[in-house]
Order: structure tokens, then C-alpha cells, then sequence
């Protein structure tokens, strides 16, 4: 335990917010913050002039060194410590304030980045009408609301008449999204018989959605332009894939739905590696550049995916630590992250997931299926049956070859590699970076899980294209149940 001694913000504005707890008003960064009992107290020892050491801290909270050092760490974070953490955050708010002004102008104006990656996921629409199906098909706006409500459609071939009847309203929180009614788990304007979209049929596609149209395709937008990516649970990616040409082709396409207002997520600035630790888009871009250059000298082996992930994992944590021993206000702070257990696990094909705890977390989500009922939730509850196998089959070592004795077909380890290079650029850059690969690892593993999973079903060795469509389904359809495995990762504990 060192003598440092630690200080609070001089610039910082407090005051007492009832209930024991401290009011923080933050000029330099714009925010307001309340911090609980025990911060404060460590606020007002640290905001005296000659500051605080960790030993000061433990004695003035009468707990455990180590609970005071996750107490400083933890206010680190939040950037009210004196010291270059604090100083370089405020410094990159003048890229975050450009930012957010830049963004004022449509996104139709702004340049198109396309996948990227050795052999990038793309997409052809092979109308299989899978995209009509799903937990919930909105929210659409207001406007395509009006326009669908408007519609006629002929008897007999989708399940209503009036497009009025098509939608259906989801309360979350105090308001409601408006999406397409379903029935049976399907989209009521999908021709029963055809199984594609009536009011594409009837009155072409501009009639539609524009969320409908969009799909699936993904938008997100930084400095450098709209991101283009994908959905990956059409049910024809087997054959969407292969059957796509070039991803600029699409730009006029692309053009149009950005200026129909499809819907575009938008990256927070500064970006931060993990929590409290900011850094500039310019760093960033060149880090992402490094995550995607970590494909060549493993492409083409059986076990590329995960090795893919490995390189990105170690990469992601020498910057973390770099960046951390620039930012650190003393030595007794440290920020903690799950990725040198996940790439220690995927190295060496064990588990990303304490298995007694994974199996525990399997008969929670058996539980929840168990008390679903009726025809909407018949798809969910295979889901979650599916789910289940998947995370059983992760920790007890099944996976594709040559570990894991299932055979992929080049086509399936390719798809199972879009998942990486389609979700890297938007699940690193709307969070903490850190956070954002940990949860792509999970998605990865428990898609070749559920995938090898599918195969022995079928009483199959190898694994090909169509068995991995069902497991990429399953994942961009499980995204809530995968995000509550953070918490069982051995490398968390």
C-alpha cells in the first residue's frame, strides 16, 4: 500500500442532496451527479487541501484496504480526481461537443463505411419472409404507422384486411411503441400461403415499414460516417451470403433508407477502453484497424473464429493497459476487466463461463420457459430450450473442430466469423470497449455451441451453412439472456 496521496476536483461544485448524499455539479463536462453516503465521505476527505492517502480512506470508512480501493477506483471513473485521468477527459469533450453538433445534420449527407474485414459479411435477399417473424416487429415510426393504418388488403391472403388491424401498441415505461400485430409468433400482413409480405405485394415496397425495408441491414454513426452492417438472423444467411455481390453496389439503397429515417444508433463521445478510461476517435479508429488486421495469419483454420477473438482479446488489453498506466492518479487505483480471462479461456478452449454457475443460470431460463404459454410464445420457449443446449454444450467443451470434434464446412466458419468483424465496429464504439468485446465473445462461443448442438440433434459430425443460420438466429434473438452471462464469467469473479 503506497503513500499517495489522493485529491478531489477543485473545480467541482458540492453540496448536501438529502438523504446523506452529496450534489456534484460538474461545469467542465456538463453533469450533475449524487453520490451515495460512503462516497461522499470519501469525497469530503479527499476535497481537504492536503488530500487523502488509501489508508486515510480505510480508517475514515472503518473497512478493509481493499474495499477502500475499489471506493477510490470506483470515483476514478467517475472522473473527479485530480490527476490525468480527469485532465484528459475534460480535454475530449471539446471532440464530443463537435460531435454532437456535427450529428445535428441528417445522415443521408454523411459518408458510407462499409463492413470491413478480410471477407466481410454481407447479404441478398433470397424473400424467404424469415425477417416476418420475431419477439417484436417495431418500433416503426409515426409515419409508416399512418401509412400502414391506411392500407387495404385482399381477403384471404394475409390474416387481416385493414391495415389499421396490422399494428399493435408495447408500453415501455411511460410511452408506446407501435409495431407490426402478430399472430402465431408471424406478422399479420405475411401471405400465408407465400409467406411474404402483403403490403409489399399489394403496394410495393416504399409501402412498407421502413424498419421492414431496412432489414437487415444495421446502422451506426461516428465521426467517420454511417456504419453499415447486418442483422444476422435472416433465415436464408445460407444463402443470402454467398448469393450478395459487392457491399458498394448497394449505396443508392442504402442513400434511400437513411433518407426515409431508418433508424441509425449513435456513438457517445470520448469512447472509453473500460470505465474511466477515455480515449480520442482518432485512437480508437486505429485500435479497431489493429482488431480487424488480427484475421490475417489465421484465416482458413478450423478454429479461426475463436483464435480471431484471442488476438483481439490481447490487443484490447495491452491498449487497456497502456492507457491505464498513462491515466492512473496513483498506484492504488486499477480498473478491472474481463478480457484477460476471456482470452486466456478462449486460447486455451475452455469455457468462457463458470460451469456450475452457467448450470444453475440454465434451469433459471428452463424455469422461465417452463411458465410461457400460448401460440406467440411457442417460438420463445424453443428459444430458450435451444439456448439452454447451447450453454450446457459450452461448458462441457463442445464446439467445432479440431478441439471440439464437430466439422464446420468453410461456408458455416465463415458465418460464424461474421459475427465478429458485423458486430465489432457498433459493439465497441456505443459502450465501453472492453464490455463490448466481452459480449461478442459470448455471442460467438454460444453460437458454435448451438450450432455443433443442432448438428448432433440431427445426428450429424459436420456443421454447415443452414445449422449455423439457426444458430445465428438464436443468438441475435437471445441478446438479454447472453448479456446476464457477464456475470458468470470465471475472469469477472
Amino acid at each position: 500500500m503506497s503513500a499517495h496521496r489522493y485529491r478531489f476536483r477543485r473545480d467541482l461544485e458540492t453540496g448536501a442532496a438529502g438523504d446523506g448524499r452529496l450534489a456534484v455539479v460538474d461545469h467542465a463536462l456538463g453533469r450533475a451527479m449524487r453520490l451515495g453516503r460512503q462516497d461522499r465521505a470519501v469525497a469530503e476527505l479527499l476535497a481537504r487541501p492536503a488530500g487523502a492517502t488509501l489508508a486515510d480512506i480505510a480508517a475514515h470508512l472503518h473497512c478493509e484496504v481493499e474495499i477502500a480501493r475499489r471506493r477510490l477506483a470506483a470515483l476514478a471513473t467517475l472522473y473527479v480526481l485530480e490527476g490525468p485521468r480527469s485532465e484528459r477527459r475534460i480535454a475530449l469533450d471539446a471532440e464530443r461537443r463537435a460531435w454532437n453538433t456535427r450529428r445535428q445534420v441528417g445522415p443521408e449527407q454523411d459518408a458510407v463505411v462499409w463492413p470491413g474485414g478480410v471477407d466481410p459479411p454481407r447479404h441478398a435477399c433470397q424473400a424467404s419472409g424469415g425477417c416476418c417473424g420475431g419477439a417484436f416487429l417495431g418500433p416503426i415510426r409515426d409515419e409508416d404507422a399512418d401509412r400502414v393504418s391506411l392500407l387495404a388488403l385482399l381477403p384471404g391472403t394475409a390474416r387481416v384486411t385493414e391495415g389499421k388491424r396490422a399494428l399493435v401498441g408495447l408500453r415501455a415505461g411511460s410511452s408506446v411503441l407501435v409495431g407490426m400485430r402478430q399472430e402465431a409468433g408471424r406478422c399479420v400482413a405475411q401471405n400465408q400461403a407465400t409467406q411474404l409480405c402483403e403490403i409489399h405485394a399489394e403496394h410495393g415496397e416504399m409501402a412498407k415499414p421502413t424498419l421492414c425495408r431496412q432489414f437487415p441491414l444495421r446502422f451506426h454513426r461516428s465521426p467517420r460516417g454511417v456504419h453499415v452492417s447486418l442483422m444476422l438472423a435472416c433465415t436464408a444467411y445460407d444463402r443470402a451470403r454467398p448469393a450478395a455481390g459487392a457491399w458498394q453496389d448497394r449505396e443508392a439503397e442504402v442513400r434511400a433508407l437513411l433518407r426515409d429515417g431508418a433508424h441509425v444508433a449513435k456513438i457517445n463521445l470520448p469512447i472509453e477502453l473500460a470505465p474511466g478510461l477515455p480515449i480520442g476517435f482518432a485512437i480508437f479508429e486505429q485500435l479497431s484497424r489493429g482488431f480487424h488486421a488480427a484475421l490475417e495469419g489465421v484465416a482458413g483454420h478450423p478454429d479461426t473464429p475463436r483464435a480471431w477473438l484471442a488476438r483481439v482479446c490481447r490487443e484490447a488489453v495491452a491498449a487497456i493497459d497502456r492507457t491505464h498506466a498513462e491515466l492512473a492518479e496513483g498506484p492504488d487505483v486499477h480498473i478491472a476487466s474481463p478480457l484477460p480471462g476471456i482470452g486466456r479461456a478462449l486460447d486455451g478452449g475452455r469455457p468462457l463461463f463458470d460451469p456450475r454457475e452457467a448450470r444453475l443460470y440454465a434451469r433459471r431460463v428452463l424455469y422461465r420457459q417452463s411458465r410461457l404459454s400460448g401460440e406467440h410464445d411457442g417460438y420463445a420457449g424453443r428459444r430458450l430450450v435451444t439456448l439452454v443446449g447451447a450453454i450446457r454444450g459450452h461448458v462441457s467443451g463442445v464446439g467445432l473442430a479440431p478441439r471440439g470434434r464437430f466439422d464446420p464446412d468453410a461456408l458455416a466458419v465463415s458465418m460464424l466469423t461474421d459475427i465478429i468483424a458485423n458486430d465489432l465496429p457498433a459493439h465497441i464504439s456505443v459502450g465501453h470497449v472492453d464490455a463490448g468485446l466481452a459480449g461478442l465473445c459470448r455471442r460467438v462461443v454460444l453460437a458454435e455451441a448451438a450450432a455443433c448442438a443442432r448438428a448432433r440433434a440431427l445426428g450429424r459430425h459436420r456443421v454447415d451453412a443452414a445449422t449455423m443460420t439457426d444458430a445465428l438466429i438464436l443468438v441475435s434473438r437471445s441478446e438479454a439472456e447472453i448479456s446476464a452471462l457477464s456475470d458468470l464469467s470465471p475472469a469477472t469473479a
